[in-house]
């Protein structure tokens, strides 16, 4: 008997949709695996990575019977509402080998069963030749005292039988540790690979931790339309939306820290963006160019309009805030 507070996803599809399951249940989202409450669906399956269920993040919803080859439609969550805590009995039923997934009021859910890792990780593992399986789990640090304390080939022949049911064949060869482990160097050659290979700077805070909304402000002269205005974005765990609108035409480049976009604005008229994100997180810039058509070619530098991206707060007092809306654009 455990407390559990139901939940309710609320979308523009399905307003007023009644509590249908627990915190914990993950879902299926366009950014991987989510949860109302990760911390508790962690605890059943702790190999899993699951991130928190928030208002914004798109869910994977049957469009159509199950029986009949049915599709999914992208739904975005407008907000999620937390029922009372109730104590109830929870039921965890397994359901036939190879099954990932199940459907609740037609969402596409997650089993989140710890055998279930276990056999992905035990898949994954048995597709490696031999010797590049044995040196990925050496490079875990949690296995490093595994392979300290042990011999290499014991390892590698225990590892068989938990993989294949049998210790392998000694015809196979014999692995050393100097095939698994890199060879030692100087300290002089250390320090020569660290001048001309130095060590990356963190990249700043990561996307898909951002939850922010921005405002785009035209930077100098304005080249867009009269009948277009710069919108506002928000930025949610890697997701954009525009106008409050979930963009699923966005590709994320995390190392570069950008957003790039295309959405239909009206008749005859696409809006192409890339937005930029400083390493704070707090700010970006970027540039959009309006064209035509949706897939745009021979572009000017004169259309392509730059923008800053500021935060709502700070937007408003801004000197080209100011300047947007005495030329209507605001």
């Amino acid at each position: 008997m455990d407390n559990y507070g139901s939940i309710k996803l609320t979308d523009g599809l399905a307003d007023g949709e009644k509590p249908f399951t627990t915190p914990s249940q993950v879902f299926y989202t366009t950014t991987g695996l989510r949860a109302v409450d990760p911390g508790s669906a962690k605890a059943s399956c702790p190999h899993a990575h699951i991130g928190p269920l928030r208002r914004g993040h798109i869910l994977y919803r049957l469009d159509g019977s199950p029986d009949n080859n049915a599709s999914y439609e992208t739904v975005a969550i407008r907000s999620i509402e937390v029922g009372p805590e109730t104590e109830q009995k929870v039921y965890s039923v397994s359901l036939w080998a190879g099954e990932q997934s199940h459907h609740a009021n037609g969402y596409l859910l997650a089993i989140n069963d710890p055998n279930r890792a276990v056999e992905a990780a035990a898949r994954a593992l048995r597709a490696l030749p031999p010797k590049k399986r044995i040196s990925l789990l050496a490079s875990f640090h949690e296995l490093s005292s595994t392979f300290t304390k042990n011999d290499i080939q014991a390892i590698h022949e225990r590892l068989n039988f938990e993989l294949f049911g049998s210790y392998g064949k000694r015809e196979e060869g014999l692995i050393s540790r100097s095939e698994i482990f890199p060879a030692l160097v100087s300290p002089i050659d250390q320090l020569k690979a660290m001048k001309y290979n130095p060590r990356q700077l963190p990249n700043g805070v990561p996307l898909d931790r951002i939850q922010r909304r921005f405002s785009l402000l035209a930077i100098g002269d304005s080249n867009l339309p009269s009948a277009y205005t710069l919108p506002d974005l928000s930025v949610i765990d890697d997701c954009i939306l525009i106008d409050d609108v979930p963009q699923m035409r966005c590709e994320v480049n995390h190392h570069r820290r950008t957003f790039q976009w295309t959405r239909r604005v009206q008749e005859n008229m696409f809006e192409h963006g890339v937005l930029s994100l400083y390493n704070h997180g707090l700010s970006g810039k970027g540039v959009v160019l309006i064209s035509p058509t949706d897939a745009p070619e021979d572009c000017s530098k004169k259309d392509v309009q730059a923008f800053e991206a500021l935060p709502k707060s700070v937007a408003k007092k801004h000197p080209a805030a100011s300047r947007q809306a005495a030329s209507g654009r605001t």
